[in-house]
């Protein structure tokens, strides 16, 4: 065959393989697009309004607000990211949510990357990078994604899974350079550890896996063999970045771990082993929702979810262990004839290590299965791709899965695009989600439709309910007697929870803001013993012991309300706002040698962050000259 005949049978298969990869990245882009005006969610309430209201104006003082609350990082990459935003779009949040979407876009990327490299270990190698393509599209299409690319804040899980995946593609294609004796292999693999990690777990702490999954990578792809075993640089770094820092922290959770699990633990409705036991039954439903993404298994939120109380409570849970250690004794007996089948059980174990273990988390999130859900479409799609079926067919198969998943993400997105359809559906899906009801009787309430509101805060029942109760009857009546905070007190039971603390915060806010009559004295008596309990949230606890002082402050007890500011400024010493309430309030009581003193610490701690206090810093400063 002539050379030029050669060159033009590779030249076009690439050009309709770069084709096909801009129409993936089209399609996300376009389809997401109709989501970009949805709500802000959870966890965006907590870390975002804070950097929204006060960016700060000049580069120099960004340092101080690139830490998150949301883990021992601060997660800064992902802070940064956040940032940007925070100064490009303000308040608008379809800006944010569009980063969100590229970030989409770039992680499909580097999964095209790592599953092309992960298809071209097998021994028929040809076509790697357009089946890589294949799994790289029906993930990033997939609608279980939507609930991470459309919720703000999991910009951190999309951050830590691009540099999670590229590691991983660095990995493989450092690994395969090794075995066939060429060159870069080592400088790939250094890569991955010292680049791609680092990176991956400023992002997020999920990062930190990136060498379990390259452990668990290099077991289904690269076994040992006869008289050689595993290149010395990968036993190495494995061990390096991987066994001993698990050890290191196996040994800081078992020294610490009343502070750092059974606190965590005193602030949930279940016990360490009731939520291991649960998991069991989470990770099957992951599974599920994976390959068989109906709506009737998503519905973003899962707080309905029942806790195994044991193996048999409910029967599930063990149906539930014996189905996954079936999965894992397979993916081991398939681990010579299907390599990337194995690959794909165990890598997505391996990627639910942290979130799906010990740790005191909820209980279920979808966004927790953005990087295993990548690993079981890579071993499907692979399965698929052996059997004994002509490639026609094979790839009319590809097409339909395509197009599917694209027409269920179209359907999702379109959920998502507006509060009241996403919170409607998930109020469907999932009637027993106190999430669900207490974000439908907001939305009913805002719209005047009180009875609707009560009626599903009466069929909800609880601490929650009953505070939220208070917020409608604030909103219907414009005040609330003294006898339903008794009522609201006598409710509460166990830790406080968000949803408790969410309706503590807004009862607050209408009463500071004159749009609601009540008792000061009767909220504080509710507000402080709630406080007594433990509360889920740092950022909760926080703002609710800035209103208890507000509220301290009206009724001129101002040794008690300086004492809940010293307690939330404990919660986040880098926030000047508690010291600069403290400075007015101790000058209110006549203190003015103690509020010089509180509003000199807050000013030294405003011009640390970077962030424009100037009317604090001005106001607080006339006002103690005088």
């Amino acid at each position: 065959m002539p050379a030029g005949d050669r060159n033009h049978q590779g030249i076009v298969p690439a050009v309709a393989l770069v084709a096909a990869a801009i129409g993936v990245a089209a399609a996300v882009i376009g389809i997401y697009s109709a989501g970009l005006h949805g709500p802000w969610l959870l966890d965006d309430y907590a870390h975002l309004p804070a950097l929204i209201a006060h960016p700060p104006a000049q580069p120099a003082g960004w340092l101080a607000q690139v830490l998150s609350h949301a883990g021992p990082t601060g997660r800064p990459l992902a802070m940064s990211s956040l940032l940007v935003d925070a100064q490009r779009h303000g308040a608008d949040v379809a800006g944010w949510k569009l980063t969100n979407v590229l970030l989409h876009v770039a992680v499909t990327v580097a999964v095209w990357a790592f599953a092309t490299q992960v298809i071209a270990t097998l021994p028929a190698r040809r076509g790697a990078a357009a089946a890589g393509l294949v799994v790289a599209a029906l993930w990033a299409l997939h609608p279980l994604q939507v609930s991470t690319v459309l919720y703000v804040i999991q910009r951190m899980t999309e951050l830590s899974a691009l540099f999670t995946f590229a590691g991983l593609a660095l990995y493989v294609d450092g690994r395969r350079r090794l075995a066939d004796g060429r060159r870069g292999g080592r400088r790939r693999l250094f890569a991955t550890f010292l680049v791609c990690l680092p990176l991956a777990v400023l992002s997020k702490e999920t990062g930190a896996l990136l060498p379990v999954l390259c452990a668990v990578t290099e077991f289904a792809l690269f076994p040992g063999t006869r008289g050689r075993g595993r290149p010395r640089i990968v036993v190495v770094l494995l061990v390096t970045f991987g066994v001993l820092p698990a050890l290191a922290l196996a040994a800081l959770y078992a020294v610490r771990f009343e502070d750092l699990i059974a606190a965590g633990f005193a602030t949930r409705s279940f016990t360490l082993g009731e939520r291991l036991l649960t998991e069991l039954r989470v990770l099957v439903l992951y599974v599920v929702q994976v390959l068989v993404p109906v709506p009737a298994v998503l519905g973003f939120i899962h707080d309905d979810i029942a806790v195994s109380r044991s193996l048999l409570e409910p029967p599930q849970t063990l149906w539930s262990l014996l189905a996954l250690l079936a999965a894992a004794g397979s993916a081991l007996a398939l681990r010579e004839r299907m390599p990337i089948a194995c690959l794909g059980v165990l890598g997505f174990l391996a990627a639910h290590a942290l979130e799906a273990s010990f740790l005191p988390l909820e209980l279920m999130f979808e966004h927790r299965n953005y990087v295993p859900s990548a690993f079981l479409v890579l071993g499907a799609v692979t399965a698929v791709k052996t059997l004994p079926a002509r490639p026609q067919v094979l790839a009319g198969a590809c097409a339909v899965a395509l197009l599917t998943v694209a027409a269920l993400t179209v359907l999702r997105v379109r959920i998502w695009s507006s509060p009241a359809s996403l919170y409607a559906n998930t109020l469907r899906l999932h009637p027993g989600s106190t999430w669900a009801r207490s974000m439908a009787a907001e939305l009913f309430s805002l719209s005047g439709q009180h009875r609707q509101a009560r009626d599903l805060l009466a069929a909800s029942g609880g601490p929650g309910a009953a505070m939220q109760g208070l917020v409608l009857a604030c909103r219907e009546q414009g005040a609330v007697a003294d006898a339903s905070f008794a009522a609201a007190t006598g409710a509460l039971s166990g830790p406080v929870d968000g949803y408790q603390a969410e309706a503590l915060i807004a009862l607050a806010e209408l009463g500071l803001d004159g749009q609601c009559r009540y008792s000061g004295s009767a909220f504080l008596r509710l507000l402080g013993a709630a406080l007594e309990r433990p509360v889920a949230q740092t950022t909760s606890a926080y703002k609710l012991r800035v209103y208890q002082a507000h509220f301290l402050g009206r009724e001129h007890d101002y040794d008690l309300a300086l004492s809940a500011l010293d307690a939330a400024w404990r919660l986040r010493p880098e926030d000047p706002m508690p010291l600069f309430f403290s400075a007015e309030l101790a000058a209110e009581s006549g203190d003015h040698a103690r509020a010089r003193g509180f509003y000199t610490r807050a000013v030294t701690i405003a011009a640390r962050t970077g962030a424009d206090y100037s009317i604090y810093v001005e106001d607080i400063g006339r006002k103690l000259q005088q």
